[in-house]
């Protein structure tokens, strides 16, 4: 015979009460499903005269308003660092505290943007044994109170082109938590309170400029279901926060501060110093510490922007205030003369190169040469990726018949004599054409080429170090390369190619070094002049070239 469950209105009613109105507990705990819990109220509400508080109706006519903070005056910098919390879950104490003095060094504005995780609507049966939620669970959200004088759930106008948008409550378990709010903020920047880094460009026209979108990492410790979705989110569980400097002009600079397990971190704020500040044990270390590399955005040299040169390899620029043990160099080479196979079909585009003087192949590449003799520091290994653009001269020697380029074709032959007889010397050594050709030229030996499938791994005793060799043109089993069939490697990488600056998982992707608007990117654009830092212990920021500037300037 069935069970037969016999639940009075009133019953169900204190069940409601004692269950703060979650219907779904309410029916776990008397037995039955949920439409017999509604039933069983509508019963209450006739027979008890009982009434309940939710409305009717509601509504409003548009969003809150963003509350805007006023632009610092002129000499002065004003600084966030944004991180957030999640609900029922202790804070890294090691960590907060960690924020909390570096805010005071910089005086900047902290703040925090709460999520909720509700653990307590998955039954006991729904989770590993002994592994349910807890009495304690099951009460009302609370949050660690040491982060109550910070707490921002608002939308706050930071400057003119960037939003927080505290009010967002996104799950900690989502994949791609950036996904669908690439319209949310309009045209402007935003940043987003979640448990994972990540980081989207979003396209604009050239007028626009591309928008980024931003997650901020957490302050609090794992606390997940031990399910599929719960475990995977433990895995890219970040301690971390973003800290913004806003200057009088209303230009912005966004960097992640990303902690390791012990709540320290590093930065690399103007505070006088060379190198990047450790944030450890509630101090504020600045004995300039040299971070472990920098992966330049695409450099494409005969089309660099002359702006984002001076900014990274001037005299006193980001590699001389960095001073990275390596600085890794993608598509270092444009190939940008008329003969590349791009314009091969475009009679227009050719004669346009020919009146620019972008004819000349012999010139472009001694022009990479001077790049590379211009970026290289003692201190400093210069490290050349196996990049798409780097392969062009290859495939031009192999395409082209000398006796139709008058212009080229003493240079084409000497390439191809040198190259040739190489082959014939030593067969099975693999050959860069770019190298070899710089080499003729007198590059000396000091910059490491890589070629396809060699690894550079860079933090090696850090999680397994980063990959740093791949270009990013090249994806899993030969396909077309792109930044989610790159992430699902399983080992950390940083690569450039997209000219469209990404944090995806385990991968950061650079941004370019070249004009953001050439003849042949025509629409609207996600690119951006980003680098890629990597400190000392593995992990890793994305600083943008803006307006003349790397970061915040007062």
């Amino acid at each position: 015979m069935p069970k037969t469950i016999t639940v009075t209105p009133q019953q169900t009613y204190d069940a409601l009460v004692d269950n703060r109105g979650n219907m779904r507990a309410t029916a776990r705990d008397l037995g039955i499903s949920r439409g017999a819990v509604k039933y069983r109220l509508d019963c209450a509400a006739r027979e008890l005269g009982l009434t309940f508080d939710k409305p009717t109706s509601g509504g409003v006519i548009a969003q809150t308003a963003a509350v805007k903070r006023p632009l610092p005056t002129k000499g002065k910098l004003k600084s966030y660092i944004i991180t957030a919390a999640q609900n029922n879950t202790d804070v890294h104490t090691e960590f907060f505290v960690n924020l909390v003095a570096y805010a005071e060094a910089l005086d900047a504005e902290l703040m925090v943007g709460t999520y909720s995780y509700n653990r307590a609507s998955y039954s006991q049966k729904s989770t590993k044994r002994n592994l349910g939620p807890t009495e304690d669970d099951r009460q009302g959200d609370w949050y660690d109170p040491i982060l109550t004088p910070y707490f921002c759930d608002e939308t706050v106008e930071l400057a003119p082109m960037l939003e927080w948008r505290g009010e967002l409550n996104i799950q900690p378990t989502a994949k791609r938590p950036l996904t669908g709010l690439e319209t949310y903020t309009q045209r402007k920047s935003g940043i987003f309170p979640h448990a994972k880094i990540q980081l989207t460009s979003v396209a604009g026209t050239k007028a626009d400029g591309a928008k980024m979108n931003y997650t901020t990492g957490t302050a609090t410790m794992l606390n997940y279901v031990k399910k599929k979705a719960g475990l995977e989110a433990e895995f890219h569980h970040a301690y971390g926060a973003l800290i913004i400097e806003v200057d009088h002009l209303g230009d912005w600079f966004v960097r992640q501060l990303h902690a390791d397990t012990d709540g320290s971190f590093y930065d690399i704020p103007d505070l006088g110093q060379k190198g990047a500040i450790i944030v450890k044990d509630g101090e504020v270390k600045t004995n300039g510490v040299p971070v472990e590399a920098i992966n330049w955005g695409d450099i494409h040299t005969e089309v660099i922007d002359p702006e984002c040169k001076a900014l990274a390899f001037d005299k006193g620029g980001m590699l001389d205030s960095l001073k990275p043990k390596h600085q890794l160099a993608h598509d270092i080479i444009d190939f940008a003369v008329n003969k590349g196979h791009h314009d091969r079909h475009n009679s227009h585009m050719r004669f346009r190169k020919k009146v620019l003087g972008q004819t000349n192949v012999r010139s472009e590449v001694e022009g990479v040469k001077s790049m590379l003799d211009y970026m290289r520091r003692d201190w400093c290994l210069t490290v050349v990726a196996d990049a798409n653009h780097d392969r062009h001269l290859e495939r031009w020697l192999n395409e082209n018949d000398h006796r139709h380029d008058d212009t080229n074709a003493i240079f084409m032959l000497e390439c191809e004599l040198d190259f040739r007889r190489a082959i014939e010397k030593d067969p099975k050594r693999k050959y860069l054409f770019l190298h070899e050709a710089l080499k003729r030229m007198g590059l000396p030996n000091d910059d490491l080429f890589l070629h396809a499938d060699d690894q550079f791994v860079i933090c090696p005793d850090e999680g397994g170090g980063i990959e740093c060799s791949l270009h990013g043109d090249i994806g899993p089993n030969g396909s077309r390369g792109s930044p989610i069939g790159l992430s699902k490697m399983g080992r950390r990488a940083n690569t450039g190619h997209t000219h469209s600056a990404c944090i995806l998982d385990g991968l950061y992707v650079a941004g370019t070094l070249s004009l953001l608007e050439q003849e042949w990117n025509v629409g609207p654009s996600s690119w951006s002049h980003s680098q890629i830092v990597t400190y000392p212990n593995g992990k890793r920021t994305i600083v943008t070239f803006y307006n003349g500037k790397w970061r915040g300037n007062t």
